[in-house]
């Protein structure tokens, strides 16, 4: 999944699944890749499978009205946020989070992205964060 904004993009790719018949047989890995502005960063993150339904469940409920946001955590919420929201009563839209790793000495690289996307663009990114999970 690839979403081009305004002034930046996200592209998303589920990698890895939890093992069959366990209980994160739900979960999977993302690559992750964010470029704003000049700025770019590249990981993968475990998103938990109940957390992903809710991201759905909220999505949908945001393309159907235009208003309100669906936010997703990886399992560590330092690794990555995703938000998709409304901006105004109009419907315009907007995508913001974040990418981040705890290196092993103790710090945080941690990339903050947000921008703006065409509103007629989210029923196909609906679609494609759908598919992410089957």
């Amino acid at each position: 999944m690839r979403l081009d904004g305004d002034s930046g993009s996200i592209e998303l790719k589920r990698s890895e699944v939890g093992p069959p018949g366990t209980p994160g047989e739900e979960d999977f890995v993302l690559n992750i890749t964010v470029k704003v502005r000049g700025y770019s960063a590249a990981d993968r993150t475990w998103v938990m499978g109940r957390e992903w339904k809710s991201f759905l469940a909220e999505l949908t409920a945001l393309e159907e009205s235009r208003r309100g946001q669906a936010a997703v955590n990886g399992a560590s919420p330092d690794d990555f946020r995703l938000e998709i929201f409304s901006e105004d009563s109009a419907g315009h839209m907007a995508i913001r989070g974040h990418v981040g790793w705890n290196t092993p000495d103790g710090n945080l690289l941690h990339l903050k992205f947000g921008f703006h996307f065409e509103p007629d663009r989210l029923p196909k990114l609906v679609r494609d964060l759908r598919d992410l999970a089957v």
